[in-house]
């Protein structure tokens, strides 16, 4: 935003098959645009301004997949010497002197927490961090001038006032305390700050908002996403943890299934495993999770190793273990399921899409003999063809970033493939990939459907041909889960 020029906005913008952003001025009335004589000395370029408007910092990644950040001295770019700030490093907003602007980074410390950066000395100051998990979530006030509340996530969300004395940050805590149990957001605001727009979601409500006028201490509903689900229908996702077999801590979420079969004491399991891999389950709505509990599955989510929230080291342990101690974490989860009474013994089904399709496949290659089958949808099953297609090789860091997390061994990557591991699946399989996948393009699946049929298994098929990375047409998600509940209710 241009505080004295209601007409303009600054905007970055990369052309489509560069890595390098301009910085442009538009026109919010008649969208034309004007760049600005300010290039930039990096790659996926953020620009940060200050409250007047002026580019001060700019951060990006290099090819070796590394943050570097970039500080505006008159019109020149000075680069922050990389001790001065830890791998995690993302720009906030400046303080009301301009002198100071608040980031979130994990400089000299495992976990993710709030600190600011002077950028006439580069000098980092902590000011809150979180022992167990990263800060999930920074509250901004409307003027982006302060910093007025923090969130983190071990388990529900967790939120921590920084400025009580701040207006907004008043308001927020009396938000809180309204809505007990719950994920609170102010989603807007008018530049008077008397009248507040709140979203409240949580594990059984995707999201109700409410306008909130302070003078007259009024909370007013408006709409909610799914006005004709009532939360009590729903089933409730409680927060899980054990410690796996080397001592890492391994968080996660477990739903109840609403109704069971009525011979079953114990609902069927279905362990279905997030994408990413490097990102993270967390405690709120899940369309998904709450399909399978209302028929009848219980849903274990594991944050295995290499997700997102839980500090460097966690996360880092995830790289070059795709299909070895990754899996070994879900596997363990399940077993923790089974002695905690939540889950039988063989009768568990492993779901997921991109990464927790490879999971599920590779799963059931590891432990043949663990699950009673396997759903996967646009998986990732050849990991040497992730060097040769799809947008991440095409990436500026891409190559870096593939190095990084799965080996520069073919070899090792080709033992850690289930397409090349065909012949050690047991159980039935549920295969489906988006003809239009750039991400994991839909080559993956016809190369594990070739294997399968190679190895002589069994494996039902389902192809979405205007489907890309994930589901954007409502009805073919719909058929998706349909198809997805009739194997289940054949196999568990």
């Amino acid at each position: 935003m241009l505080p004295d020029d209601e007409k303009n906005i600054l905007i970055s913008s990369t052309p489509w098959g560069s890595n390098f952003a301009g910085l442009y001025k538009l026109n919010i009335y008649n969208g034309r645009s004007k760049k600005q004589v300010i290039g930039t000395p990096v790659a996926n370029a953020t620009f940060i301004t200050n409250v007047q408007g002026d580019v001060k910092l700019v951060t990006g990644l290099n090819k070796q997949n590394t943050i570097e950040v970039h500080i505006r001295k008159g019109d020149d770019w000075q680069e922050l010497a990389a001790e001065k700030f830890g791998s995690n490093f993302y720009p906030l907003t400046f303080d009301e002197s301009g002198d100071n602007l608040f980031v979130a980074d994990n400089f000299q410390q495992d976990k993710t927490g709030l600190f600011k950066l002077n950028l006439s000395s580069g000098k980092m100051t902590a000011i809150f961090s979180d022992t167990d998990v990263n800060i999930s979530q920074v509250k901004v006030t409307s003027d982006e001038k302060n910093i007025y509340a923090l969130a983190s996530e071990d388990g529900f969300p967790t939120y921590h006032i920084i400025n009580p004395e701040l207006k907004e940050a008043q308001v927020f805590k009396q938000l809180v305390a309204a809505f007990p149990d719950q994920r609170v957001d102010i989603t807007s605001r008018t530049k008077a700050g008397d009248v507040y727009i709140v979203r409240v979601s949580s594990d059984i409500e995707a999201g109700q908002f409410y306008m909130f006028d302070l003078a007259n201490n009024k909370l007013s509903g408006l709409f909610k996403f799914y006005p004709d689900i009532s939360p009590k229908q729903l089933a409730y996702t409680d927060p899980i943890e054990f410690m796996s077999s080397d001592g890492l801590k391994i968080r996660g979420y477990f739903t109840q299934a609403k109704t069971t079969k009525s011979a079953e004491k114990i609902a069927p399991l279905v362990v279905l495993v997030h994408g990413g891999p490097h990102a993270r389950d967390d405690w709120q709505y899940s369309k998904e999770v709450q399909f399978l509990a209302l028929n009848g599955y219980s849903v274990l989510q594991v944050n295995f190793r290499g997700s997102t929230g839980y500090g460097s080291k966690f996360y880092n342990a995830g790289f070059k273990q795709w299909g070895d101690k990754i899996q070994q974490d879900i596997y363990e989860a399940y077993q923790w399921a089974i002695a905690a009474g939540l889950a039988n013994k063989d009768n568990a089904c492993i779901m997921g899409g991109s990464f927790g399709a490879y999971s599920a496949l590779q799963s059931a290659i590891k432990y043949p003999k663990t699950y009673r089958c396997a759903i996967g949808y646009a998986g990732v099953y050849d990991l040497n063809l992730m060097f040769n297609e799809g947008n991440i090789k095409n990436l500026y860091e891409g190559k870096a970033y593939l190095e990084n997390t799965l080996g520069d061994d073919e070899t090792i990557r080709m033992k850690m493939s289930p397409v090349y591991h065909a012949n050690n699946i047991e159980i039935p399989l549920f295969i489906a990939h988006g003809k239009k996948d750039e991400q994991v393009p839909f080559e993956h699946a016809t190369r594990l459907r070739a294997a399968l049929d190679e190895a002589k298994k069994s494996y039902t098929w389902h192809k979405f041909s205007r489907e890309s990375h994930g589901f954007f047409d409502p009805d073919n998600h719909a058929e998706y889960m349909k198809n997805v509940l009739d194997f289940l209710n054949k196999n568990i």
